[in-house]
């Protein structure tokens, strides 16, 4: 009898881890995303070397802060974005810029070699200086030419600078900016990839 009794413990055991190795066989894996993210177009803009006044001429460490630009970028630790309109000038504007610009774009995924299409006041920059990766590239625009290019805003220009709020509040009395919100020059940039379409401005100010 006893023997019996432990024939069936044994058969119940085995039963039991059989049950165990079949559930564990049944429990799926979690899947291992090992696909790029793909990015939306996305600009930036930045002086050389985050230096308003930077007159740097060895291109190693330029290109050396573009990839350590860009790394940050895609940890959205953003810093010193022109396009932001923080600037230390009146209403947001750069206060007396002087040097090199530099144009961080980004750019989705695709099946074709497609670019992106720069222009800067309507003329193309069409030779990138540095590529982060295929979907991630660098443009610079020169300060000899960039001064060339300003201009002054127009109202339609002006609207898409401010925020709609801002600019309502100050029609209607209830703000007075530091200085007219025309004030300064401008330079607009149009980006597009396929589809997708950005315009972004650098707004300057100069003065003693």
């Amino acid at each position: 009898m006893k023997q019996i009794q432990l024939l069936l413990s044994l058969l119940f055991l085995a039963s039991c881890q059989g049950d165990d190795h079949l559930q564990t066989a049944k429990t799926p894996k979690p899947k291992i995303e090992t696909k790029p993210k793909t990015h939306q177009l996305s600009a930036y803009c930045f002086y050389q070397l985050d230096e308003k006044y930077s007159s740097e001429e060895d291109s190693s460490l330029i290109v050396q802060w573009m990839q350590e630009k860009s790394e940050l970028i895609l940890q959205n630790k953003i810093q010193g974005d022109i396009f932001a309109h923080e600037g230390g000038g009146p209403n947001g504007a750069e206060w007396n810029p002087s040097t090199d610009l530099y144009i961080a774009l980004l750019f989705p995924e695709d099946k074709t070699s497609s670019s992106p299409k720069l222009q800067l006041n309507g003329r193309p920059q069409n030779h990138p200086v540095f590529e982060y990766n295929p979907h991630f590239v660098w443009y610079r625009v020169k300060e000899d030419f960039w001064v060339k290019q300003l201009k002054q805003m127009d109202s339609t220009e002006m609207r898409a600078i401010y925020p709609d709020a801002l600019v309502k509040s100050i029609e209607t009395g209830q703000f007075e900016p530091i200085a007219d919100l025309m004030y300064g020059e401008i330079l607009k940039f149009d980006i597009s990839f396929q589809e997708e379409s950005l315009i972004r401005f650098f707004h300057a100010t100069f003065g003693e």
